[in-house]
């Protein structure tokens, strides 16, 4: 099995990809994309020009909840990591709109724009959302140490990457949060995350 992904580091759900790949044991070819400057190589496979991208042998995979699926029918036995159940899936999808919706604004504007031109307004926004966000998530993780049960699941892959660039441009650290920052050091720090991360965020 020959498996390259069309990638950008700091892309969460290219990040997702990039864990449960890790956590499944397959090697991953990484092939990263400048999405302002797409190769025309990489447009012949998606022209839609978005990332994830997977070659997996010829077979072109686009987006990463395909991706995900995908993966999950190539290497279907592992009863280490769970992408099927109900609760991994609604966990993908909070991280995906309400955590993600508190973040990438900020993210983009921290990155991409100048101090002097933040919207403070939405800045504030971002930075309540992202607060409660902690929280809810503070309550949630499972007491083996998980977001959606005993084991790692695609709640974790899909988190994981929506924390980890809140931290990086600035949000409020987990401090306060001891299960949650527990559970964030725990798989930053493991083989499996620091596989899959282009970078590891900082305490």
């Amino acid at each position: 099995m020959s498996l390259k992904l069309y990638n950008k580091p700091e892309c969460p759900f290219c990040w997702k990809v990039r864990l449960v790949a890790a956590f499944k044991g397959l090697a991953l070819e990484l092939q990263d994309i400048d999405t302002q400057h797409k190769p025309d190589c990489f447009l012949a496979l998606n022209p839609a020009g978005t990332v994830p991208v997977l070659d997996d042998s010829g077979e072109i995979v686009c987006g990463s909840e395909e991706i995900v699926r995908h993966l999950s029918a190539v290497a279907p036995i592992d009863r280490n990591l769970d992408l099927e159940s109900n609760a991994a899936w609604e966990w993908h999808d909070y991280a995906n709109s309400v955590l993600g919706d508190g973040t990438k604004q900020w993210v983009f504007q921290h990155r991409d724009g100048s101090p002097d031109d933040l919207d403070e307004a939405l800045m504030a926004r971002c930075e309540s959302n992202w607060l409660a966000s902690l929280a809810f998530v503070e309550s949630k993780i499972d007491e083996g140490g998980w977001l959606a049960g005993p084991q790692p699941s695609l709640a974790d892959c899909a988190v994981f990457p929506r924390l980890a660039l809140g931290l990086r441009y600035g949000l409020p650290r987990l401090d306060t949060y001891p299960s949650l920052r527990a559970w964030y050091e725990s798989l930053a720090r493991s083989k499996v995350g620091l596989r899959a991360s282009a970078w590891v965020t900082p305490k």
